[in-house]
């Protein structure tokens, strides 16, 4: 015998409550946590909190909505659902639903196997549908959200600019260098970094200053160093304190003593280390690049960004290597002289471009 559920019943309210809430446009409120663990979960995502990794098979979907008078009718399903978030510091969350299978009766299971009707079964699988429809929802939004681009922070165009951080730490920018600052916390101060910049940190042993390349990430409490990622590669090195280098996902990372540097490529494969003397890993500061056997086309994609122009080499020059100095006082100037070095001449063409031309 099919008995009704009470117009008090708690799951029929919450059934109710969702309707109402997903009519209006509204987000889940707070108030619905702690009603069912698939509940706390929907709110945990809604709200960004992280959510260990899990996967739920269809018979646990069907017992957990049959425990709370959602059960559905006579049917099979399988599918596929996932969602996954990211936010740094607390790596990624995935979820996914798969499964298939057949799932009989509705409503809230008595003693025995007396069944009582809560609705028709079309109303069933459309508060079901909601829910997950509202739980997909909230991980794309906290996806859409974390990878959302900050504003910029400070810019650099033609010259340096010196910024000071909330904690008195000191950034100066190279030219062509944006900024921005992806979290101002008590325990954390957090930018990225397009272009590349020289920061003095101060100590903080309850603030950790982290600085995000795009392939790599540096975590400092209190040091000197120089950062950045030019033509796909990041770079980093350290004059003074201690650094550590961490590829994407935290798959490697290295620690890097004072006078050494380190390169992460666009696959975010972190280079071995290597000693690096302030005048070749910094020299921009000094309005300079100095180089010891270094390829011509790392040179050329160095004075391409810090004068935001387009160079153009043959390209079996571009692997030859070189060693010497190159002032940045313009680049015309940078030019000329790297022109000399390499026997020819750079020549500019009516796009803005800059062809080497060969003596």
């Amino acid at each position: 015998m099919n008995t009704p559920l009470s117009h008090n019943d708690p799951d029929l309210r919450l059934a109710r409550k969702i309707g109402s809430l997903t009519d209006s446009g509204l987000p889940l409120a707070e108030e619905l946590r702690g009603h069912s663990a698939w509940m706390d979960t929907l709110l945990s995502y809604k709200s960004g909190q992280s959510v260990a990794t899990s996967v739920i098979t269809w018979e646990e979907l069907a017992g957990s909505l049959e425990g709370a008078g959602m059960g559905t009718g006579t049917g099979t399903g399988k599918g596929t659902d996932t969602g996954t978030g990211t936010d740094a510091g607390k790596g990624t969350r995935t979820r996914t639903v798969t499964g298939a299978g057949t799932s009989t009766g509705m409503g809230k299971v008595g003693p025995k196997t007396a069944i009582r009707t809560l609705y028709p079964a079309r109303y069933i699988i459309a508060a079901a549908a909601l829910i997950f429809i509202a739980l997909s929802l909230s991980i794309f939004l906290y996806t859409t959200s974390t990878t959302t681009t900050h504003p910029v922070l400070v810019e650099s165009t033609t010259t340096r600019v010196e910024f000071t951080a909330p904690d008195g730490s000191v950034i100066t920018l190279r030219p062509n260098t944006r900024v921005r600052e992806l979290s101002r916390q008590d325990h954390l101060l957090a930018y990225s970094i397009e272009g590349e910049a020289f920061f003095d940190v101060v100590h903080n042993p309850g603030r950790e200053f982290r600085v995000e390349t795009g392939n790599a990430t540096v975590q400092v409490l209190g040091t000197r160093f120089s950062a950045g990622n030019i033509g796909g590669r990041a770079m980093v090195w350290l004059e003074s304190g201690s650094v550590r280098l961490t590829s994407p996902g935290g798959s490697s990372a290295v620690v890097l003593e004072p006078g050494f540097r380190a390169t992460v490529d666009a696959d975010g494969n972190i280079g071995e280390p290597q000693p690096a003397a302030a005048d070749e890993a910094a020299g921009w500061l000094n309005n300079q690049i100095t180089f010891t056997s270094r390829s011509v086309g790392e040179i050329m994609t160095e004075l391409e960004h810090h004068f935001n122009i387009r160079i153009t080499i043959p390209e079996a020059l571009a692997a030859d290597t070189i060693s010497g100095r190159i002032m940045l006082d313009d680049a015309a100037g940078a030019l000329d002289d790297a022109g000399t070095a390499l026997g020819g001449r750079f020549e500019e063409r009516n796009d803005g471009t800059y062809v080497f031309i060969t003596y």
